[in-house]
């Protein structure tokens, strides 16, 4: 590997306990070619005395201001101090973990394309050990590299930590340093302004730093008190979302704006008389966004992202990704992200569609809800769709859907066909063996969906503002988080069925080599639990729902084993969708 210098600025200012683990961890990374630039900021304690062991050392400079000038000045002092092609600032309290610059070099130069690349981060206990994992709204759990739409998502929150972020010093130069009129968010805005320029950046899941927690730093409580954090929001808000940007934060309005009232509604807890002060600058912002997502026109040619789950199965995956390929609307792209099974990355690139899907792999199997939910958030088309490996679309599933949603909806589905495959797994081959398009409704209807889970996520398609407006997946409902998702979303006003068949449904051959399986023993548990928390709309529903729930009975009382044919496979999947209850009079 090539190794450009790497600065790492450490800004401190009376962290004497604590800065010598922070230039050690520095001096003891396995990268070869690196500097520590430490600007401070006239430390009153003993951090220049625990420096001097360092005088020594040609790779340690130490820079000491004459007075305080404030973090985010200091910050910028150490950044215009370093030599290094890439920077990285790491607070003086905190420390990196090993392999942290390996690590971060080795993406950049895999994705020169990205001014920056981050990762993540633990927290620590005072004492360095770590005690939890940095989860943050906007953060998944998987690697990417360009694609997304960070500048819209940092709308909402920062999910980078300073730390983690290694910076190609020259995009710096560029675009300038930290905005020293603020002081917790500077690290906030420079990503922001940097997304705002069109930059795109790649993430690593794999922690790399860790950030000490401690009496003496300034506390997530304190930063809420002094009204900084919400202040510091609306600053950035207020700096980008303009009706020029519009276009680019599309469908994102509704969870911006409740972001900023959880922000004001915590200043309320703490500094009641504060909130008073702030409010009428949060509400005209609210009112703000409102007011661009009502202006907003339709766009004639949206671009679909479709999200496609894989488990590296590559023989359906290929089948999967072809049905894309075969779309009569051309105006897509594909996420795939992989959650479990041998790593598809490399075969995606040899595929004829290479160019237009992107991989993002989770270091973890967290189930497809969490695999949704990671898709959605690296997505940037105006739509989406969900396509999961062993099904497909047939060529006129986009175009017909994107028609319906054109016509005014925010969401639109289409029939499903159920189609049984016969697996060879010693040449990991699938041939369909049969077919039924009587398991699934051609045109489900609102009450027949809040009676059973009646069609699949893959036959729908959402607008981006729909999934905004809904906060997606919700994984504690298992096995139906699906459903219960469209149950959240999907309403008489904004969708509408194509009421064709462009959507296919594979199964395998004997319940027991499909995933529904597992969840045997837990479906009825998880019915119950998704019609407790949507009640029904009137007694024609509840009805119908005791008599859905006792025609399971006996289909959950057989053995997974027993489901072998075609014809059982098919009686199955329609008794889970309603098919054998009176349909529910409107």
């Amino acid at each position: 590997m090539n190794a450009p210098l790497v600065s790492v600025v450490i800004p401190s200012y009376n962290y004497g306990r604590y800065i010598q683990a922070a230039v050690d961890s520095v001096l003891t990374q396995d990268y070869p070619n690196l500097e520590v630039v430490v600007s401070d900021n006239a430390s009153k304690d003993d951090t220049l005395q625990v420096l001097v062991a360092y005088a020594g050392d040609p790779r340690v400079r130490v820079h000491v201001n004459p007075r305080n000038i404030g973090l985010t000045p200091n910050i910028n002092n150490g950044i215009t101090l370093a030599r290094g092609e890439f920077v990285t600032m790491l607070s003086a309290d905190d420390f990196l973990l090993p392999g942290h610059t390996t690590r971060l070099v080795e993406l950049a130069q895999a994705h020169p394309h990205a001014a920056l690349v981050y990762g993540n981060a633990y927290f620590a206990e005072e004492t360095g050990v770590p005690h939890s994992l940095r989860n943050v709204y906007g953060q998944v759990a998987a690697g990417y590299a360009g694609g997304r739409n960070e500048f819209a998502w940092l709308f909402m929150t920062c999910y980078m930590c300073l730390p983690t972020i290694l910076f190609r010093k020259a995009v710096l130069e560029r675009y300038g340093l930290f905005d020293a009129t603020l002081d917790i968010a500077s690290d906030w805005e420079i990503c922001m302004r940097l997304a705002h320029g069109g930059e795109q950046f790649a993430y690593t899941p794999v922690p790399v730093a860790a950030v000490r927690q401690h009496a003496a730093q300034r506390s997530a409580a304190a930063y809420t008190h002094s009204g900084d954090e919400l202040r510091e929001s609306l600053e950035i808000g207020e700096r980008y979302a303009t009706p020029e940007n519009a276009p680019r934060y599309r469908g994102f309005e509704h969870r911006m704006r409740l972001l900023v009232g959880d922000r004001l509604a915590r200043l309320r807890e703490t500094n009641p008389d504060l909130a008073v002060e702030l409010e009428p600058r949060g509400q005209a912002f609210a009112q703000r966004l409102d007011q661009m997502r009502a202006q907003r026109s339709p766009i004639s040619e949206p671009r679909v992202s479709v999200i496609v789950t894989s488990s590296g199965r590559i023989v359906s995956l290929r089948r999967a990704l072809g049905s894309l390929l075969a779309q009569s609307y051309a105006n897509w792209e594909a996420i795939v992200v992989q959650d479990a099974g041998a790593d598809v990355e490399t075969f995606l690139r040899m595929l004829p569609s290479a160019s237009r899907v992107r991989f993002a792999r989770t270091y973890d199997r967290f189930g497809p809800a969490s695999a949704h939910e990671t898709g959605c958030i690296l997505a940037s088309g105006d739509l989406v769709a969900f396509l999961d490996e062993d099904d497909e679309f047939e060529p006129a599933h986009l175009e017909s859907l994107v028609t319906v949603i054109r016509d005014g909806r925010s969401a639109a589905s289409a029939a499903t066909r159920l189609v049984c495959d016969e697996y060879f797994y010693s040449t990991l081959y699938a041939r369909p063996i049969a077919h039924s398009d009587e398991a699934l409704p051609d045109r489900p209807t609102l009450r027949d969906l809040e009676v059973a889970a009646c069609m699949p996520l893959g036959c729908v398609l959402f607008s981006r503002e729909l999934l905004d407006d809904t906060m997606v997946f919700r994984g504690r409902y298992g096995v139906l988080a699906e459903w219960e998702m469209m149950l959240r979303t999907l309403g008489p006003s904004n969708w509408a069925t194509s009421g064709v068949r462009t959507f296919v449904e594979h199964v395998a051959v004997g319940l027991s080599r499909q995933e529904l399986a597992a969840a045997f023993g837990t479906y009825p548990k998880a019915l119950r639990t998704v019609y407790d928390a949507h009640p029904p709309c009137d007694d024609g529903v509840a009805e119908a729902r005791r008599a859905h729930a006792a025609s399971l009975e006996s289909v959950f009382a057989r053995d997974p084993a027993s489901f072998v044919t075609p014809a059982d496979l098919v009686g199955l999947y329609a008794h889970l969708a309603g098919r054998s209850v009176v349909a529910v009079s409107a």
